[in-house]
């Protein structure tokens, strides 16, 4: 090949690189954008899901409306409140993706929201009172989400909840389940003995539960509490 050849074979080449190095950089661009509106998308939910549990939070702070637990319009009103905002969290939530248990934390609170009636309703209950509950699950659950758009990890106080709060969720399964035995007959013997048996230890159990086991956790919770 003569020189002529080498230099268009060579000025060729350099073209082809040259485009190859504009696609690569046009892509990278692109790629850099996309993720860009993404992490912009998902810090818009994690934005929105933040004040949705500080305006739920700042709702039962602001809620006298019973200072009595019987009253029916105090757990209403908790319950609509609750029912307006509840059903988006939970896709709000499983976008706080990266490094840390935010999301795992958010949705142990929002089970714990969920059940608070049932729970103290059982004696299980985190605090003293529901509302004592709905005020500090959805007050940490505000400060996960923080923690998480500052880039920080889960406030200790706040995993410690979430602890207690899959334990309470365990205590009401296991309640349920043992209720749900005893009133099925494929799983329960039907002797008149084993019946007699089941419901006397059934009885004993929540005879120790509150009598015992309430009493003392109410003292402690009343010497301790945070």
């Amino acid at each position: 090949m003569d020189t002529a050849a080498w230099v268009a074979l060579a000025v060729a080449v350099i073209a082809l690189l040259g485009v190859l190095a504009a696609q690569t950089i046009t892509l990278f661009n692109e790629s850099r954008r996309r993720r860009d509106e993404l992490t912009k998308l998902v810090r818009d939910d994690g934005t929105k899901l933040m004040m949705e549990f500080y305006k739920f939070s700042e709702f039962a702070t602001r809620n006298q409306a019973a200072k009595k637990s019987a009253d029916s319009s105090w757990y209403e009103a908790h319950a609509t409140q609750w029912d307006l905002v509840s059903p988006e969290l939970p896709s709000l939530a499983a976008r706080l993706a990266g490094r840390g248990k935010h999301r795992t934390v958010i949705l142990s609170f929002i089970d714990g929201i969920r059940l608070i009636p049932t729970s103290h309703h059982l004696e299980v209950g985190l605090g003293q009172t529901e509302r004592d509950d709905y005020r500090e699950i959805s007050w940490w659950a505000f400060e996960t989400a923080a923690a998480w758009l500052r880039g920080e990890r889960v406030p200790r106080h706040a995993r410690r909840i979430a602890r207690r709060l899959r334990k309470i969720e365990r205590k009401v399964d296991a309640h349920y389940r043992r209720e749900d035995a005893y009133k099925s007959d494929a799983k329960v013997p039907t002797g008149v003995v084993r019946k007699a048996y089941n419901k006397s230890m059934l009885k004993l159990r929540e005879s120790i539960r509150s009598r015992v086991v309430e009493p003392v956790r109410k003292f402690w919770l009343y010497l301790f509490a945070e």
